[in-house]
């Protein structure tokens, strides 16, 4: 699977270091016509970290555990159910 990375703006500067696109693997059932399919990804292999970083500020008092320290990953799970359909005229 390949997604591409829609680009990223900060004060209406295109941050230019994100890569637009990375191939991801990861595992799948098809069941029937449902298809599922499941990963984790790390942003950094984006240079995404700056983003993580901001979303990490942003949202400190909402991740800041009992010792009052915030953190946030920049692992993320992604996963994906369709149901297929046939079309076939």
């Amino acid at each position: 699977v390949n997604f591409d990375v829609p680009s990223l703006y900060r004060n209406k500067q295109e941050v230019s270091s994100v890569r637009p696109s990375i191939d991801v693997e990861g595992e799948y059932k098809l069941n029937g016509s449902m298809f599922e399919w499941s990963t984790n990804i790390d942003v950094s292999a984006w240079n995404g970290l700056m983003a993580v970083e901001s979303l990490n500020e942003a949202c400190k008092d909402l991740h800041a555990g009992e010792d009052g320290v915030s953190k946030t990953w920049s692992e993320v799970n992604l996963s994906l159910e369709l149901e297929l359909l046939s079309d076939c005229d």
